[in-house]
């Protein structure tokens, strides 16, 4: 339906601009911004931006090939990489705030998973550490971070993401993240298939 999520409108700018500009205020490193179904879209996006592109060409395999793909990026300029953070593109009001409480975690609880707390379970945002890339790597994993998370409970810690944890899976969703932010209503969003809040297709992008 419609446009792709990651490029709906947000604060003068796209979802994705407002994730990017939060990981740029947490003195993060340029992430990798995986894209799939959208990448002509998504790239255009990005030409002004510091983050690097990979498409992921086998992204209708599921979320784990992405996080792959992304992992083995962030790998070619740091070798000697600690940690992988995974954000989502859908997901606007991650912020500074919430990242530096990730990271912080992560450097001084050592666990080998920071993870974001929801009523399911861990989820993204999280950080991974070294010890687990070989499992993100694994060809044979189709399922996203999730799935990774809850099979090493033990070794997660998981922490409460308040508004941070927020997603636009629906038009209506949508509509309520901007209302949220105190960011103006758009006329038709969130009452239908021909929305501007419509989403995209699986695959479309995730930050790592």
């Amino acid at each position: 339906m419609g446009r792709p999520k990651a490029l709906l409108p947000w604060s003068g700018g796209t979802v994705l601009d407002a994730i990017l500009h939060a990981v740029e205020e947490a003195g993060l490193p340029p992430p990798v911004v995986v894209t799939g179904a959208h990448h002509r879209e998504l790239s255009e996006n990005l030409r002004n931006s510091s983050a690097r592109i990979r498409e992921n060409p086998d992204w209708a395999s599921g979320m784990g090939s992405s996080i792959r793909c992304g992992l083995e990026a962030a790998l070619e300029t740091r070798p000697d990489l600690e940690g992988l953070l995974v954000l989502l593109a859908d997901q606007p009001l991650v912020s500074k705030t919430y990242l530096l409480r990730l990271l912080s975690n992560f450097q001084s609880n050592e666990p080998g998973i920071v993870a974001t707390r929801y009523p399911e379970g861990g989820g993204v945002p999280a950080i991974f550490r070294r010890s687990f890339f070989e499992a993100l790597r694994s060809p044979g994993r189709s399922g996203g971070a999730s799935s990774l998370i809850r099979s090493a409970a033990s070794e997660t810690l998981l922490l409460e993401p308040g508004l941070a944890g927020r997603d636009m899976d629906t038009p209506e969703k949508y509509r309520e993240l901007r209302k949220i932010a105190g960011l103006p209503e758009i006329p038709g969003a969130g009452k239908g298939a021909d929305a501007p809040g419509a989403a995209g297709k699986p695959g479309d992008s995730r930050i790592k």
